[in-house]
């Protein structure tokens, strides 16, 4: 039971970082992504390999060296589509490896877990924070996230049982920030939260409901014109109507009378 458990949490390893590789490779889209968690990845990965050779486990090397290939093609798409340099992308992770290895063969397991477990929890709250701070988080895969939720709950439950205490250690950090970051991606992608955690706005593509009645557009009158329409006339003033001189009836003038 506890061999195949082991196996089990060494098959979902394997495909945890699939579903972001696809997205990424599909989309090209690193939006809401964090090239610093996967640097640091790189060293979780190269670091859990080592364990894995020094502790004799087939399941744990096996996996996190199958992991690291698929960080290093995420890294990857880092260094086409964004133009970062190899040295920058692959330098922190080696050296994490190197140093959690020598710890590992120098203080023991605990030891271990715990430099293994510095750079997993930091790459979780980095990644984390690009969700949070994030205007556009479309580059980030769902499934990632929950595979890895349901990763770190498998290696608990063996790491229980066999009473792997490195792998407790990290497991338990590490799955409680994937639980957190699983719940914030699900409240930003329902758009209950937007960047910085302030309420998401309303969604500018929603159509309003047309009004029942639609009036003609009024044109505008140059200013005087306004201001002589508003004016009062003189029948206003007077109270009467003001007679039109065209067709009024005159009195005759005698011009003969008057020479």
């Amino acid at each position: 039971m506890i061999v195949l458990l082991g196996w089990l949490a060494a098959i979902v390893g394997c495909c945890i970082s699939i579903p972001q590789l696809l997205r990424i490779v599909r989309t090209r889209n690193l939006s809401g992504i964090s090239v610093t968690t996967w640097q640091l990845t790189l060293g979780i990965n190269l670091a859990w390999t080592a364990h894995g050779v020094i502790a004799d486990l087939t399941n744990m090397w096996l996996p996190n060296a199958i992991l690291a290939l698929w960080t290093l093609l995420i890294l990857r798409t880092f260094h086409t589509v964004a133009g970062v340099d190899w040295f920058r992308l692959l330098g922190p992770g080696v050296g994490i490896g190197v140093l959690a290895s020598a710890i590992d063969l120098t203080v023991g397991p605990v030891g271990f877990a715990i430099a293994a477990a510095v750079p997993s929890i930091v790459s979780l709250l980095t990644q984390l924070s690009s969700l949070v701070r994030s205007s556009d988080i479309t580059g980030a895969s769902p499934a990632f996230y929950v595979v890895n939720v349901t990763n770190q709950g498998i290696w608990l439950v063996w790491a229980v049982l066999t009473a792997e205490h490195a792998v407790m250690i990290s497991g338990a950090m590490a799955g409680a920030l994937w639980v957190i970051s699983v719940v914030w991606l699900a409240l930003r992608r329902a758009r209950l939260v937007g960047p910085l955690g302030q309420p998401a706005l309303v969604d500018p593509t929603v159509q309003l409901p047309m009004p029942l009645l639609e009036l003609p557009p009024t044109p505008e009158l140059p200013l005087v014109e306004q201001i002589v329409d508003h004016l009062p006339s003189v029948a206003d003033l007077t109270g009467t109507d003001q007679p039109s001189a065209e067709g009024t009836d005159l009195p005759m003038v005698d011009e003969t009378a008057a020479a």
